[in-house]
């Protein structure tokens, strides 16, 4: 095999790798959910700090291979690419934190430099024991509530444009997993072992006899709601009128992250009033779709104001 052929053969197999790994590796709302969270708050980001966050979403998408452009394009091609980064954490949930940064010659916050060895995944939920009133000890310190805490504090802070843009992309995605109810919560035994956030809650058992849909899976997909290939505008649009941010005023201007685990709370008795391995009734579909509109559009909301708040002070200050 001649270099150039080599050459195009390899990057076709790592093209295919990266497909491959780039759908497998959903577990929070599904990609399509986390591009019309980011979507919603982009459209709702003042002219100034938009062109902002345009420049440094171009540069992340800039350095991602010609394979995962391509993909995210075809997928997402109405979003905006703001929008169209919102999946990528999911990707990168099995990466070290220092891995991530180094990929786009980034500076690890000096904050993060405890954690640069430490993997992705578990920023992005926090398993809070259901019911309540169990006391099991059970939930990691590298939670989504802590990570929302911290990469906020340090994208307020930095002055280095690769390392904003990171911390981005970063927020942007766990602003939405602290709205998925399934990854605020895990429902627990007698003994304490939880479902890990519905994961091991079969909905669904192959012939092979294996699970092929549980209950987390079902609330990625906001109960029915977000599917592949759709028309992202389209539906953030929708969502934006039928939800509008004067209807959520009040909570949008709540900034207490305790407060945003807790409003979750109020879903998991419905959520978990389906039986395992019994089908999904069309009252279940109605009612789940409706709390998971109305958490992506508040989602969204939410992040807007995050971004409108701190890029704004940063505009100011150059």
């Amino acid at each position: 095999m001649d270099g150039r052929l080599k050459h195009h053969f390899s990057r076709a197999i790592l093209g295919i790798i990266i497909g491959l790994t780039f759908c497998e590796n959903a577990k929070a709302w599904n990609y399509v959910g986390h591009v019309v969270i980011a979507q919603i708050a982009y459209d709702t980001l003042n002219p100034l700090i938009k062109k902002r966050v345009d420049d440094l979403a171009k540069y992340v998408f800039s350095q991602l291979p010609l394979s995962q452009q391509q993909k995210l394009n075809y997928q997402y091609n109405n979003a905006s690419e703001f929008a169209k980064l919102a999946v990528l954490p999911d990707y990168w949930r099995n990466w070290k934190i220092e891995t991530i940064f180094n990929k786009f010659n980034a500076k690890l916050p000096s904050n993060l430099l405890p954690y640069a060895t430490d993997k992705l995944a578990s920023w992005h939920f926090k398993d809070r024991p259901f019911p309540s009133n169990k006391f099991c000890g059970i939930e990691n310190k590298t939670d989504v509530l802590w990570a929302i805490s911290i990469l906020t504090s340090d994208f307020k802070e930095t002055q280095d444009f690769n390392t904003t843009a990171i911390l981005l992309i970063l927020i942007n995605h766990f602003i939405g997993d602290i709205h998925q109810p399934l990854h605020t919560i895990t429902n627990v035994t007698g003994n304490c072992n939880g479902d890990d956030g519905g994961n091991n809650f079969c909905l669904k058992i192959n012939r092979k006899g294996q699970c092929s849909k549980n209950l987390h899976m079902l609330w990625d997909g906001g109960v029915g709601l977000l599917k592949s290939h759709t028309n992202i505008q389209k539906i953030a649009y929708k969502l934006e009128n039928q939800y509008p941010a004067s209807a959520y005023s009040q909570k949008i201007q709540n900034i207490n992250l305790n407060n945003w685990l807790n409003e979750t709370s109020q879903y998991v008795s419905f959520i978990y009033t389906l039986l395992p391995q019994a089908s999904v009734p069309p009252k279940y579909y109605r009612e789940g779709q409706q709390i998971a509109s109305s958490q992506i559009a508040l989602a969204g909301y939410r992040l807007g104001r995050e971004l409108n708040m701190i890029l704004n002070q940063e505009i100011k200050n150059d």
